[in-house]
């Protein structure tokens, strides 16, 4: 397998002009290009059955995918259970889908329990927020540290409750509730889910922003340390970290559920926000008696598909954002202690996309307050709210060496820096779409004689002021880190476009009321078209570095200290040495973390700077010493491309040698 995933492929490449050649040397995307070909029987056989299915009845689709869901959710426990690694084998891709199917369907169950009358888009996110809010508990209780690392039982346990759970589906299976209803799912499914993560096929990590320091978290997570305050494996270096300890636990709680590491989880949950994204948004439209196709496709615009969404990893930006719209949903149906609960999750995910739908809480329930309709609702909610704004204040503002980067920026803001900031994103997040701004005025004046369309057009304006506020707070133009990921008011727009496409319907004869669809579509296709990336981004972790992870976890002891490096490439510099997965990947002490300065509080860190100068003169024996120095007992040099020319040049016992992954012993 090794051989015909990574050796066969370079050998194919030497024939190629260098042009080629070079696209085929590169690690990423030659494993994911060969995973594609082995995959592609599988995907053939899958697409076939879903268009034969979508002519067949209901009951029958339901009782096959049940079955099937089943089988598959076995077979990816088996996977694991022999091989240890399941998405670079030719049913990858239906481990990938078996594992997202479970973690569903145990969200919609949880959120079920909750609240069995809402949508199930509702459903499975209020699961989702009450995992986020009980696991950040858990870690900061330091419960993590009972469990040790996932294993195939700590799996089989979660399969095992699954199956329980959906047993009477899997005898009398009925209608399975879905984002979509009828025969609009196939069209949502291809268009909506499989083409913006199309370049990314079966890739075994999103791309990275920020998401590799999470990881780093989410690696002394599984090591048992305590996410408040943990060591880096270098002698006496601790620091306590500023990330909020949602998305960290969430991938933690993962891990063991399925038996996977922080690069598989994040990859579930980057493909799991973005369906929630999709699913929310359809759930809005709905709710508001607004046009779901064209509420959709407005959503999907080159912000969101783009560096700052699905392309840059913005895992935590995206599922915060999602929470958020789902706590607006939950608003307009009167459930104030379930939006509570979704921004409560929202909040320890990301805080600072969370805010405007803070602001709107608060308008809320400060409304609820003036209007004397008292319920418990308001008390409980506002005390977990005020838990959790007592937590994030100590992570983000606590006294410290380096000030955190938001902290920094709002030292720097002045007025006219705010003002900048904001028109700036304005134009940016809305590519311009002023008149659909006016479209949703002009929507909501005709539906002002509706019920509570009074109270929805002020919480949306609340909303739209707190997404604008954002932008001008902590969206610096300037170049510096855009906290809420550029996509502030993206989901306003799309809202906007469905509610005038309603309108027109409404206004319109029955003559030109069918050309309403086609013509929004085109207006999309125009003017905010996502412009999905043909060439896959940047994948900061590969599948041989998976495995190698594994093998490490399995045979180095926990004493081991591994230093994981990179080919030097001057374009990238020293920073390469700070972007990997390895920690979560081989959950082992490494020298090298993502986490940054603005990252951690006050504590002690070991300097690296004779290290960076080592590697960025490419003085390798000076690097070998210096890390000898620094306590490493191990080198892992990352797959990439040019990892096999350093091995070679590498004066190191060879341990293990898995495609383009080297380990070597000091």
């Amino acid at each position: 397998m090794e051989w015909f995933l990574y050796d066969l492929p370079v050998r194919v490449a030497e024939f190629f002009p260098s042009a080629v050649a070079e696209l085929l040397h590169n690690t990423a995307l030659r494993e994911r290009g060969w995973l594609l070909m082995l995959n592609s029987g599988t995907v053939a056989v899958i697409g076939v059955l879903l268009l034969v299915l979508h002519f067949w009845s209901r009951v029958t689709i339901a009782r096959l995918l049940s079955w099937g869901m089943a089988c598959a959710v076995l077979a990816a426990w088996g996977t694991r259970a022999l091989f240890g690694y399941a998405y670079d084998l030719p049913w990858g891709g239906v481990c990938l889908a078996a594992d997202l199917g479970l973690l569903v369907f145990l969200f919609f169950k949880a959120g079920d329990a909750l609240r069995p009358h809402h949508g199930m888009t509702e459903r499975v996110l209020l699961g989702i927020a009450v995992t986020i809010i009980l696991v950040v508990v858990v870690t900061l209780a330091y419960g993590n540290a009972l469990l040790s690392a996932p294993s195939k039982w700590t799996h089989l346990a979660l399969v095992l409750g699954g199956l329980a759970l959906g047993w009477r589906n899997l005898r009398t299976p009925g209608k399975i509730p879905g984002f979509v209803e009828g025969r609009r799912f196939t069209f949502f499914f291809v268009i909506l889910l499989i083409l913006p993560l199309a370049p990314y096929a079966f890739t075994p990590a999103p791309p990275d922003v920020d998401v590799t320091s999470v990881a780093e978290i989410t690696g002394y997570l599984f090591q048992g340390e305590w996410v408040g305050h943990v060591r880096s494996g270098l002698l006496n270096e601790w620091f306590p970290v500023r990330y909020p300890a949602g998305i960290s636990g969430l991938t933690w709680i993962i891990g063991h559920a399925l038996n996977v590491r922080t690069a598989e989880a994040f990859l579930i949950v980057w493909i799991l926000a973005w369906i929630m994204l999709v699913g929310v948004n359809y759930a809005l439209a709905r709710a508001l008696q607004a046009n779901r196709v064209v509420a959709i496709l407005f959503t999907l615009t080159s912000t969101v598909t783009g560096y700052y969404g699905i392309a840059g990893g913005q895992i935590q930006e995206m599922l915060a954002y999602t929470l958020g719209i789902g706590m607006i949903l939950a608003l307009l149906r009167g459930s104030l202690l379930t939006a509570s609960i979704l921004l409560i999750a929202a909040f320890v995910t990301q805080p600072i996309p969370a805010l405007p739908f803070g602001l709107v809480w608060s308008y809320c329930w400060l409304r609820s307050v003036v209007r004397r309709q008292w319920s418990p609702a308001l008390l409980v909610g506002a005390a977990l709210l005020l838990v959790c704004g007592f937590y994030l204040y100590r992570l983000g503002f606590d006294p410290a060496a380096t000030p955190s980067a938001p902290n920094r920026l709002l030292h720097v803001l002045t007025f006219v820096k705010f003002w900048k900031n904001l028109w700036f994103w304005l134009k940016s997040d809305s590519h311009g779409g002023f008149p659909l701004f006016l479209g949703i005025a002009w929507a909501w004046w005709r539906r002002r004689r509706q019920h509570s369309a009074h109270d929805f057009f002020s919480v949306i304006a609340v909303w739209f002021i707190g997404a604008n506020a954002i932008n001008g707070l902590f969206g610096n133009a300037a170049g510096f880190a855009t906290f809420q990921a550029g996509f502030s008011i993206i989901a306003l727009l799309g809202l906007g476009a469905a509610l005038v496409a309603a309108e027109l319907k409404i206004v319109l004869s029955a003559r030109f009321r069918p050309i309403v669809l086609p013509a929004m579509a085109l207006v999309w296709a125009v003017c905010f078209f996502p412009g999905f990336p043909l060439v896959p981004g940047a994948v900061f972790t590969t599948h041989a570095d998976i495995r190698m992870g594994r093998f490490i976890q399995e045979q180095l002891p926990r004493q081991a200290l591994v230093a994981n490096i990179i080919p030097y490439e001057p374009k990238w510099g020293s920073r390469r040495l700070n972007y990997s997965f390895a920690r979560g990947n081989c959950l082992r002490a490494t020298v090298f973390a993502r986490i940054a300065d603005h990252q951690t509080g006050s504590g002690t860190t070991v300097s690296r700077g004779r290290l960076y100068a080592a590697y960025e003169n490419k003085n390798l024996p000076l690097l070998l010493t210096e890390l000898q120095r620094m306590g490493c007992t191990h080198l892992w040099l990352l797959a990439c491309s040019g990892s096999a020319a350093t091995a070679k040049e590498l004066p190191l016992p060879l341990i293990k040698h898995i495609g383009d992954s080297y380990l070597f012993g000091f």
